[in-house]
């Protein structure tokens, strides 16, 4: 199994594997060169070698996520034991659909996702096919090409979903929230992983993390799509959300 695993391919381009340290190469270079040419401008050095340290941790921490240790799900209530069928949104290149099949006794899993991702070798299409294969999971999984805002999918047709850092990136974020409440059925719940204003990343994106969707906006977006919260937390970075389709409208109340 351990050799197996070491075969997933999830397609992280070479210019994301790599880019961080190599820009933080670069600032030390014009760090070096500050320090020969212009000593006289100490706060720009500091703030030069501060940017490169935080360039050269972010590539630890994106670098990380490629670890098997990193394939796995927070220990949330998402479905009852028995036969389930499951939607994985935004799939990509099937690391999440891999997690989700070790904690299915067993059912279905449907697999959505654009597969345009240009960070993705590909788009991810064929690689979720080869790495389901090695996990010996492609005959419970349904593959299927589709816009999150508008799945190809019936509705109230799935027990559970989830999704792992797909949605965050999208602008339509309420859009993808309510096709999901749509095909789930009554009682059925959501799983979310995103990224979200925090020190890791903060690593990754500097400042630009602060644009990133807050915890209390996501609050707001899943009661706008009709579901409530059970739970959050942080796994691996990011922030994760365990929201339930409303059974009855007296559950409002």
């Amino acid at each position: 199994m351990k050799e197996d695993r070491e075969r997933y391919d999830f397609g992280w381009s070479w210019r994301w594997m790599h880019g961080y340290w190599i820009a933080g190469s670069i600032m030390m270079a014009l760090a070096a060169s500050l320090y020969y040419y212009l000593p006289e401008q100490r706060i720009l050095l500091i703030l030069v070698v501060i940017e490169a340290m935080i360039l050269f941790a972010g590539n630890i921490v994106w670098r990380s996520s490629r670890k098997q240790e990193y394939m796995t799900l927070p220990w949330v209530d998402l479905f009852t034991a028995g036969p389930k069928t499951v939607l994985d949104a935004g799939c990509g290149s099937g690391r999440t659909t891999i997690a989700l099949s070790k904690v299915m006794d067993e059912g279905d899993i449907t697999a959505v996702d654009r597969f345009d991702a240009s960070y993705i070798k590909e788009g991810g299409r064929h690689l979720i096919e080869r790495n389901l294969a090695i996990a010996g999971i492609s005959g419970m999984v349904k593959i299927v090409r589709g816009d999150l805002t508008e799945l190809p999918i019936e509705d109230e047709s799935h027990d559970a979903a989830i999704s792992t850092y797909a949605i965050d990136h999208m602008k339509k974020k309420g859009s993808a929230l309510s096709e999901i409440h749509r095909v789930l059925k009554p009682g059925g719940r959501f799983l979310l992983v995103v990224f979200v204003p925090n020190w890791a990343t903060f690593l990754i994106a500097n400042a630009l993390c602060l644009f990133l969707t807050s915890r209390k906006k996501w609050r707001t977006i899943f009661k706008e799509a009709g579901f409530i919260l059970v739970d959050e937390g942080t796994i691996n970075g990011g922030g994760f959300f365990l929201a339930e389709k409303i059974r009855s409208v007296r559950e409002n109340y």
